[in-house]
C-alpha cells in the first residue's frame, strides 16, 4: 500500500519517480488513499487542498501505474478518518461529535468521524466515493475497493447513537457498527466489487460478527484479517465466535 497522498502533497514527478521504484521491485498493486489530493468538485471542491492534484494530472498518474503494470485500489474512508472534510464548516453537521464535546478537544477528534446513522452523512460518503471511482481511468475495472472503517473510537456518541446503543448497551455498539458496515459493503457488492476493510472496529466491538453480510467476498477477507492479522482477538472475542471464524476459513481453504 502506499500513503504519498496522505498528509503530504507530492507533486506529479515525485509520484511517477515512486511509481517507478515500486514497480523495479515487482510491485503490482497499490492501495491508494487520496483524502484531499484529490480534485473534487461540486460541493465537495472545498474539501480539495490547494497543492491537490489536477484531473489531468490524477489522469496521467493513474496511467502511468497502469503502463508500469500497478493495479491502484482506492481507499476510501468511509466513517472516520475524514477530518481532512468534516474540519470545513459546511460539513460540522455530520460529524458523530458535533455539538457534543467542549472546545478543549482537538480539532481532530471533533471532525474525526460521521454519525452513521446520519441520513446527509451517508449521502455524503457516496458522493465522496463516487467522485473518486468515477475518476480511476483504466483501474476503474478494478474489483476492489477498500472503504476503511478503522479506528471510528468516536461511535455512540452523538444523542442519536447513544438512544440507539441504549436500546441494547450489550450489543449496541457492535450492531451500530455492522448495519452501517453492511449497508456500504453491499452498496459494492451490488456493483460486483469486491468491499476491503480494516477490521480493528470487529475486534473492538465483535458481539454480533454472525450478522455481517454473509456474501463470500467480503465476509470470507474479514474472517482471514481477524485471524491470521490480529493475535489479540480471542481477547475481544468469545471462544464460541472464535472457534467459528476459525473453521469457517478452514472451509474455505484459507488456513
Amino acid at each position: 500500500g502506499i500513503s504519498a497522498l496522505k498528509k503530504n502533497c507530492p507533486n506529479i514527478l515525485y509520484l511517477n519517480d515512486q511509481i517507478h521504484l515500486l514497480a523495479s521491485y515487482k510491485i503490482n498493486t497499490l492501495l491508494v488513499e487520496w483524502e484531499d489530493k484529490f480534485p473534487f468538485i461540486g460541493d465537495l471542491a472545498i474539501i480539495s487542498h490547494e497543492a491537490a492534484l489536477t484531473p489531468t494530472e490524477v489522469v496521467q498518474w493513474l496511467d502511468e501505474c497502469f503502463n508500469y503494470y500497478l493495479e491502484v485500489i482506492p481507499l476510501i474512508q468511509s466513517m472516520g478518518h475524514l477530518e481532512y472534510a468534516l474540519k470545513h464548516e459546511r460539513f460540522h453537521n455530520l460529524c458523530e461529535l458535533y455539538g457534543v464535546i467542549g472546545g478543549k478537544t482537538p480539532e481532530k477528534l471533533k471532525y474525526f468521524m460521521i454519525c452513521p446513522l446520519k441520513e446527509t452523512a451517508k449521502k455524503f460518503v457516496l458522493e465522496l466515493h463516487h467522485q473518486i471511482l468515477d475518476n480511476m481511468g483504466k483501474h476503474k475495472a478494478s474489483k476492489y475497493v477498500h472503504i476503511g472503517l478503522d479506528e471510528a473510537y468516536s461511535l455512540g456518541s452523538c444523542s442519536d447513537c447513544q438512544k440507539f446503543v441504549e436500546k441494547e448497551p450489550k450489543n449496541g455498539k457492535s450492531q451500530l457498527f455492522i448495519e452501517y458496515t453492511n449497508w456500504i459493503g453491499q452498496h459494492y457488492l451490488s456493483q460486483g466489487k469486491i468491499p476491503l476493510i480494516w477490521c480493528d472496529m470487529l475486534f473492538r466491538h465483535p458481539q454480533l460478527i454472525d450478522a455481517l453480510d454473509k456474501s463470500k467476498d467480503f465476509d470470507s477477507f474479514l474472517k482471514e484479517k481477524a485471524i491470521k492479522d490480529n493475535k489479540a482477538i480471542k481477547q475481544n472475542m468469545t471462544q464460541s465466535v472464535y472457534e467459528e471464524l476459525k473453521n469457517d476459513i478452514r472451509k474455505q481453504h484459507m488456513l
